[in-house]
């Protein structure tokens, strides 16, 4: 037989309904089933919003899935840039004297490597900075070139610790003699937001646009970068000395595409997943624990 005392007994008398009660209550529980129903067949109906709603969530999968395949793009295109640039710089010298420069150069010898032969001129020097350089503050050294034939080029020469900015603390490294160095063509930069005008005026400049710094001192709009293998402990001692520190002749451009494609793939992805879950059932909800019949409270 069934006890019912006993399992009150064991359970509590309000965690067991008598079938009495039950029973004389039926009618609030085929009402509480009900809700319970039209909660799961209606839900999409009562809210109005719904279908914008998903629409809205659906744009977000489409959108990451485009950054996704852009930076998929800028990969292959950064891939060819360095391969390019890496050619580039392999390749054999060109002698910049034998060069006609009254004509436009090719863009396509930007970072080729030139030799050059001829003197600085040092009293038309230009700084550009404050730079940093392995930690420190300092600038960067223009200097107007005199090729042999007589043209005069723009020379970016390297960088000098903001201890020699002055000239005259580096007088030993202003060499007025004839000379070759070993150069990169190189293009200006584009200023942005963040970056002061340059002030041609006040010899203050902040970023390298070839058309002014020529104008100011008097050379053709034509950058070469001087270039050096030697060794840290080599370019520390010219730090010291206040001789301008040139750069390696290899290129390093950041290349995170790779990176942000798996991002916004797996964002993709992940958003998709969301989408289909919200439409299929995401927004039902159960009813209200007071309206179950097993678990209201007897009064």
């Amino acid at each position: 037989m069934f006890n019912l005392r006993g399992i009150r007994t064991l359970l509590g008398p309000q965690r067991v309904l008598s079938s009495r009660s039950f029973m004389s209550k039926g009618k609030n529980n085929r009402k509480s089933i009900g809700l319970f129903t039209e909660t799961i067949e209606s839900n999409r109906e009562r809210d109005p919003n719904r279908k914008f709603k998903i629409a809205l969530l659906g744009t977000i999968p489409v959108i990451t899935l485009y950054l996704g395949w852009w930076q998929i793009q800028r990969l292959e295109w950064k891939q060819n840039l360095l391969a390019t640039i890496s050619s580039r710089i392999k390749a054999e010298p060109l002698v910049l004297n034998s060069i006609m420069l009254d004509s436009e150069i090719p863009e396509e010898w930007e970072y080729r490597t030139f030799l050059a032969r001829g003197e600085f001129l040092h009293d038309r020097e230009l700084l550009l900075g404050p730079r940093t350089f392995d930690g420190q503050i300092g600038y960067y050294v223009f200097t107007p070139f005199r090729l042999d034939n007589g043209y005069i080029v723009l020379v970016r020469r390297g960088w000098v610790s903001k201890e020699k900015k002055d000239p005259r603390t580096r007088t030993a490294t202003l060499d007025y003699s004839t000379v070759t160095i070993k150069t990169q063509l190189r293009r200006g930069e584009k200023g942005n937001y963040f970056s002061p005008a340059n002030v041609p005026d006040q010899n203050q400049w902040y970023y390298v646009n070839v058309q002014e710094m020529a104008e100011y001192t008097g050379s053709l709009p034509i950058l070469v970068e001087v270039i050096t293998d030697e060794s840290q402990y080599k370019m520390s001692k010219w730090i010291e000395e206040g001789t301008p520190v040139p750069r390696a002749p290899e290129v390093h451009l950041s290349n995170n595409h790779a990176q942000y494609t798996v991002v916004w793939l797996s964002l993709s992805v992940l958003t998709t997943i969301m989408t289909i879950m919200f439409a299929r059932g995401g927004a039902r909800r159960l009813p209200s624990s007071n309206h179950h019949p097993l678990t209201k409270r007897r009064g």
